[in-house]
């Protein structure tokens, strides 16, 4: 036989068998149709196949299982609709369990059983949760099996065994996005070798040097988040001056010396996000090249005012600023960035050389953090809400010199208020009962606040009123 011939027959044997399978499905619907036609049946069970699909798709995975069981038709119909489920997460939204505590019971063979109904299908996994902690080290194998075609993977609050990484690297090769901790460079570098697209990465709690950076594709790559890697070396960090198109640059608890902030100089055409938090450098003078940073977190570092007058001088697109616990800083350097014309969200907690006659007109600024600051007085803050119209959230926890002057100001400047836009003052548990106006405003509700440093972010336990406003949950900036 000829090859040309060879060829033929084992391409007219898979459209054969291709067709063959499209006939059987097709005769299953039919079958299926005809046996509801003629049942008469009445409510949802008179709906259509694809009527049925479109409902349950809008169903959480407890509910998609549990209809399986109905009938025959329902149990096709129900896996043919996995087909639409692409984010798997440890959210009860997902789940749709009668009580979120009931998360905690999930474990590796229950992940198993969903992975083989829309493992295929699923584009977002992401077991980054509190609930994990029955899940099994062995489970990416799993993922790996099941999950071909995941493009971001977010497991960093899960022990990855060995074979699992290596599973993980043979089979899944469209990461977009991956997020891990206690891994390897090793382990990271095989990965990156297999995922030529990745665009984020996030690595926690891990021994890594950075030598596993080399591997990352220097034109795909755009977000670099490294958190409690105390390991990292500076010969191995200098790998990101080839990142042209790095937008986002995390370093949390992190030990570098001058050379170390040249590197991220380098990337100043492309970055317009960086956090530098708990750690240390000699100095970060070189960030204030970045001119096109829009978020710049600098909580807990050595920030002096002469890189603050920097940073406002150069950094003129900044919107967000955290400044927090940054000790060295005094009036001269706030100024600086008080001036930004593009300032949203600024954030000065526990700065004790710091007081409110920096502050003036600001009319871009929405959120001002100022918790812990105890030289705060009324005089500059009243000037500020007074002249800052789209001020939404001022925190004064341990501001212990406001007073009611401050309230009273704040509740006309709210009434004066053209664009309706209301604002909250978060306030501690003694500043909440002192504090008492003699006019309500709907447009000034009271606060009294909880900052988790733990979890970066303020809740509201108690709310007192001055006016109504519901329950409020405000979210401390983060790079998107």
């Amino acid at each position: 036989m000829k090859i040309d011939e060879g060829l033929f027959i084992l391409f007219s044997a898979s459209i054969t068998s291709a067709a063959r399978k499209q006939n059987k499905d097709m005769c299953l619907r039919s079958a299926r149709l005809k046996e509801h036609e003629e049942t008469n049946e009445i409510g949802i069970n008179a709906l259509n196949d694809d009527c049925l699909m479109h409902i349950m798709q809008y169903l959480p995975i407890v509910d998609r299982v549990r209809i399986e069981r109905v009938s025959k038709r329902w149990q096709a119909i129900s896996r043919d609709a996995w087909r639409g489920f692409k984010n798997l997460n440890f959210s009860n939204e997902c789940w749709g369990f009668s009580t979120a505590k009931t998360l905690t019971k999930v474990d590796h063979v229950i992940i198993e059983k969903i992975l083989k109904r829309c493992g295929k299908f699923l584009n977002l996994i992401w077991f980054s949760s509190d609930s994990n902690k029955k899940l099994n080290p062995n489970l990416l194998k799993n993922v790996a099996k099941f999950c071909p075609n995941v493009q971001h993977l977010d497991v960093w609050r899960i022990c990855i065994s060995p074979k699992s990484w290596k599973a993980l690297c043979k089979s899944c090769n469209n990461l977009i996005s991956f997020a891990a901790s206690d891994c390897t460079d090793d382990e990271l570098s095989l990965l990156f070798d297999n995922n030529k697209k990745l665009e984020r990465l996030s690595v926690n709690n891990s021994e890594i040097t950075g030598k596993c950076l080399r591997k990352l594709n220097c034109y795909s790559i755009e977000s670099i988040m490294l958190v409690n890697c105390r390991n990292l070396k500076l010969d191995n960090f200098h790998v990101i001056r080839g990142f042209r198109n790095l937008k986002q640059l995390t370093l949390e608890e992190f030990y570098f010396q001058n050379v170390f902030a040249e590197d991220i100089s380098s990337c100043y055409k492309s970055l317009k996000y960086l956090t530098l938090a708990y750690g240390y450098a000699e100095s970060l003078h070189q960030i204030a090249k970045l001119i096109n940073l829009r978020t710049l977190d600098l909580s807990n570092g050595p920030v002096d005012d002469e890189l603050l007058v920097s940073i406002g001088v150069n950094c003129k697109l900044l919107k967000d600023v955290d400044i927090t616990n940054c000790l060295q800083v005094t009036n001269t350097g706030l100024a600086s960035i008080v001036s930004l014309p593009n300032l949203e969200s600024l954030f000065v907690e526990d700065l004790n050389n710091v007081d409110d006659e920096v502050f003036r007109a600001m009319p871009t600024l929405r959120q001002l953090d100022c918790s812990g600051c105890t030289n705060m007085q009324d005089a500059g803050l009243i000037k500020l809400i007074e002249r800052s119209e789209n001020l939404e959230h001022v925190f004064l926890e341990n501001c212990d010199y406001i007073s009611n002057d401050l309230l009273e100001a704040a509740v006309k400047a709210t009434k004066r208020r053209k664009n309706q836009v209301m604002l909250k003052l978060h306030v501690g548990d003694k500043n909440i009962r002192r504090l008492k106006a003699s006019v309500i405003s709907p447009f000034l509700p009271i606060f009294e606040t909880i900052i988790d440093q733990s979890k970066r972010f303020y809740y509201t336990e108690h709310q007192s009123f001055v006016g109504s406003y519901p329950f409020v949950e405000v979210q401390k900036f983060t790079s998107p």
